[in-house]
């Protein structure tokens, strides 16, 4: 509770495996693109970036389950593929756009997606 409730612009959770790191992340970016974070004031839409490893296991594997697992269908407005065929972009019924990307992918998917920003 104490990693949700904190104000700090940036937050750490660590912890071993099936300590929770994952669920705790992808709970905090559906309160975000939900507009309904308990502990902060947010506004929608928004558009949310949620890095894994890699496509095949940190992303496909892990945190696409968690999302679909955790994000009530109802709330899913769109669910997008990426060129790997991965479910990587998530549009909810707010406008927020949940982003799925790879550290393993080049430098240039995390540059702004508007070219004046």
């Amino acid at each position: 509770m104490r990693f949700h409730q904190s104000q700090k612009k940036i937050r750490l959770i660590s912890g071993g495996n099936r300590s929770g790191k994952s669920t705790s992340g992808v709970v905090e970016d559906i309160w975000h693109a939900a507009g309904i974070h308990p502990f902060k004031k947010v506004s929608v839409p928004n558009k949310i970036w949620i890095c894994g490893s890699d496509f095949p296991h940190g992303v496909a594997g892990v945190l696409v389950p968690k999302l679909k697992s955790l994000l009530p269908k109802e709330w899913i407005r769109k669910i997008t593929r990426n060129a790997n065929g991965v479910e990587a972009t998530f549009e909810l019924n707010t406008g927020s756009i949940i982003e799925l990307k790879s550290f393993d992918q080049d430098v240039s998917k995390f540059e702004s997606a508007d070219s004046k920003t």
